[in-house]
């Protein structure tokens, strides 16, 4: 679980005064996009105590994937508080807290306290402002493994780390600026075979190379809703099965070559 804690102390006549926030995180929903918020205001003091003073604090905590407030606390009473005894202004959880679209959560704090009474060294303000909690982020995005190379007019496979059944992947496979093939629901380890057209655009797109980096492209969607993008290059080799066209039946043969701007065996 993750946990940030803010404080901010005061020392005076009497003894030294602290305001304590502490926000946690727990039971991340990747597939929601969620998680739970806990959190606590504590005051405490070290050496002379008070009681019966009038006693107050607030706390807010915004959310930028809400934009708003997802926990706003006001506390008025009249508390005593001692150096055994540290008085909790708010407690509580927040369930569900929506993330960002990319599974980012960033939050920001500010907390006060302040007691009033007739003792002026009883009288203080404690306050915690514009403090930032990055939470520990939902990974959406599908990860692509290492791709070994591979001969384009052959059969291949690549392996990639889905976060969830929940989510489709659409994997895309480029070459420069020319998309070579698309497939959609894309499942780790899954066959991919060139067709004929793509192999032929493959091969213009390489020119008088005879093997070139492929960018493989996952997009990561969730309901319809584009939630991430991963990347990885691998190299890709014209091979020595190379397709030939004979009796007008694409058929495996050696490797072509390029000549007078045209592809031949």
């Amino acid at each position: 679980m993750a946990q940030y804690t803010a404080s901010y102390t005061h020392s005076g006549a009497t003894g030294a005064y602290t305001l304590t926030l502490t926000l946690g995180q727990s039971n991340r929903n990747i597939a929601a996009n969620t998680s739970d918020i806990t959190y606590s205001l504590v005051l405490s003091v070290t050496g002379s105590g008070f009681g019966s003073y009038d006693t107050g604090g607030a706390l807010t905590v915004y959310s930028d994937a809400a934009g708003a407030n997802i926990v706003n606390k006001s506390y008025s009473a009249r508390a005593s508080c001692n150096s055994s005894s540290p008085l909790t202004l708010f407690s509580g959880s927040v369930t569900g807290a929506a993330h960002n679209t990319d599974g980012t959560l960033n939050l920001t704090l500010n907390a006060s306290a302040y007691r009033t009474g007739s003792n002026p060294y009883f009288n203080q303000t404690l306050s915690i402002a514009n403090k930032l909690f990055e939470a520990e982020a939902n990974q959406r995005a599908t990860i692509i493994g290492e791709i070994s190379p591979f001969n384009i007019e052959d059969t291949f496979s690549i392996t990639t780390e889905k976060q969830s059944e929940s989510f489709e992947d659409t994997l895309t496979i480029s070459l420069g600026e020319s998309v070579i093939k698309t497939l959609t629901d894309y499942e780790s380890g899954g066959e991919i075979a060139l067709s004929v057209g793509e192999i032929l655009s493959a091969y213009e797109s390489m020119g008088v190379a005879s093997q070139e980096q492929f960018t493989f492209e996952i997009t990561t969607t969730y309901s319809s809703t584009e939630i991430g993008t991963t990347t990885a290059r691998a190299t890709g080799k014209i091979g020595g099965t190379a397709l030939v066209k004979n009796n007008g039946e694409w058929k495996r043969a050696a490797g072509w070559v390029k000549v007078g701007g045209s592809w031949v065996r």
